[in-house]
C-alpha cells in the first residue's frame, strides 16, 4: 500500500475524530442538564449531534491500531516503551496536574494531597480518561503486534469476535440487569483492544460502492437508535441523560464506528485529495495536532460559556440560539482556537512535549 495514500486517510480520520469529540462535548452543555430545562428544538439537536458523534473515540483507537499494529519495525520492546510512554506519559502527568489545579482555582477547598494522588487511578478531568485507556493499550501493543503479524485474518476476526462478546455484548447485557462495573477498576485495562485489531484489519480494505452505502446506512441507523434510546432513558430517569446507549463499547456504537471508519477510509482514497499536496500537508498538520486539541479543547469550551459583560450572555449562548447549526459551528470554532493554541504551545521548549 502506498504510504502517501495511507497517511491521507489516516489524517482524515484523525481530524474527523477530534472534531466529533468536540461536538460531543459541545452538545454535552445541553444534554448534560435536565431535559426539562430545554424546549425540544434545543434538546433534540444536541441529542442527535451527540449520538452521531459517538464513533469519535473508537476512530482514534482504530487508527492507532492501524499505525501501531501495522508498523513494520525492528525496535526493541524497551525502545517502544521509551518512545510511546514519553509521548503519552509526559502529557498524562502534565495535564493531570494542570487540571487538578484548574479545578482547584474554582474550588479551592479541593486542593488536597489526596486529589493529586488520586490521578493514579482517577482522571483529574472528565476527558482525560482517554489517556488511561491509551496507556493501557500501549503497554499491550508489543505483544499484540507480535501476534498480529503472524496471525491469519480468520484468527484476528476470531479475537475481535471474542472481544465483542466479552466487552460489548456483556456490557449491554449486564446493564439491562442493573449491574455496573466500577470504572476505577478498569481504568488502565486495555478493554478497547478490539478497536486496535479492527483498525489493523481494515487498513488495506477498499470496499465496493455497495459496502460504502451500507456503511452510511449503518451510521445513520445507529445514530437514530442512540438518540431515541437516550431520549426514552431520560424520560424514565426524570429528565437526566444517560450515556449508556452511546457507550463506546455498546454494540450499536461498535457497528457505527466500523462503518464510519470504512467511509472515511474510502474518502481518503479519492484521487482529488491525492493530487492536492497543499491539502495533504494541511491535513497532516491538523492531524498531528489532534492529540493537543483533545487535551485543551475543554478549557476553550468552558471559556466560551463565560458571560460577556454587557452582552447579556456568552458566546455559547449566541451559538445556541439555533442549536441544529450552532452546535457544529461552535465545535468548529473551539477546534480552530484549540489548534492555534496548540501550534503556539509547540514553540515553547518544554510544553511542546505535552501537546
Amino acid at each position: 500500500m502506498d504510504s502517501t495514500k495511507r497517511f491521507v486517510w489516516v489524517d482524515l480520520i484523525r481530524v474527523s475524530a477530534i472534531y466529533l469529540v468536540v461536538v460531543i462535548h459541545t452538545a454535552g452543555v445541553i444534554i448534560g442538564k435536565n431535559m426539562s430545562l430545554y424546549a425540544p428544538i434545543g434538546w433534540w439537536p444536541a441529542n442527535l449531534w451527540n449520538s452521531f458523534a459517538r464513533a469519535s473515540v473508537p476512530l482514534f483507537f482504530m487508527v492507532s491500531g492501524t499505525l501501531l499494529l501495522g508498523q513494520k519495525t525492528e525496535e526493541s520492546i524497551f525502545d517502544f516503551f521509551k518512545k510511546r510512554l514519553s509521548r503519552i506519559g509526559i502529557p498524562f502527568l502534565f495535564w493531570s496536574l494542570f487540571f487538578t489545579f484548574y479545578k482547584s482555582a474554582r474550588h479551592p477547598d479541593q486542593l488536597k494531597l489526596q486529589n493529586f494522588l488520586s490521578i493514579l487511578v482517577d482522571p483529574a478531568y472528565y476527558h482525560l480518561w482517554f489517556l488511561y485507556s491509551i496507556l493501557g493499550l500501549y503497554l499491550a501493543v508489543p505483544f499484540l503486534r507480535a501476534w498480529a503479524v503472524r496471525a491469519s485474518k480468520k484468527e484476528i476476526l476470531t479475537v475481535i469476535g471474542v472481544w465483542f462478546v466479552l466487552f460489548s455484548m456483556t456490557m449491554a447485557a449486564t446493564h439491562e440487569f442493573g449491574f455496573r462495573i466500577n470504572a476505577n477498576f478498569t481504568v488502565f485495562l486495555p478493554i478497547y483492544f478490539g478497536y486496535f485489531f479492527l483498525g489493523y484489519l481494515l487498513k488495506d480494505y477498499l470496499p465496493p460502492r455497495r459496502v460504502i452505502l451500507i456503511s452510511a446506512f449503518i451510521v445513520l441507523l445507529g445514530s437514530i437508535y442512540v438518540a431515541f434510546s437516550s431520549y426514552y432513558m431520560a424520560l424514565n430517569n426524570q429528565g437526566v441523560y444517560s450515556n449508556y446507549p452511546g457507550d463506546y463499547l455498546h454494540p450499536v456504537v461498535v457497528a457505527a464506528s466500523i462503518a464510519l471508519f470504512i467511509i472515511l477510509r474510502s474518502i481518503g482514497e479519492i484521487d482529488f485529495w491525492q493530487r492536492s499536496e497543499r491539502f495533504c500537508n494541511n491535513l497532516k498538520i491538523i492531524g498531528d495536532a489532534s492529540f493537543g486539541i483533545y487535551l485543551i479543547h475543554v478549557c476553550l469550551l468552558e471559556l466560551l460559556r463565560i458571560p460577556i459583560w454587557g452582552a447579556g450572555g456568552s458566546i455559547t449562548d449566541f451559538f445556541f440560539i439555533f442549536t441544529p447549526a450552532g452546535i457544529p459551528l461552535l465545535a468548529f470554532v473551539a477546534c480552530g482556537l484549540s489548534f492555534v493554541i496548540v501550534i503556539g504551545l509547540r514553540r515553547i521548549p518544554f510544553i511542546r512535549r505535552c501537546v
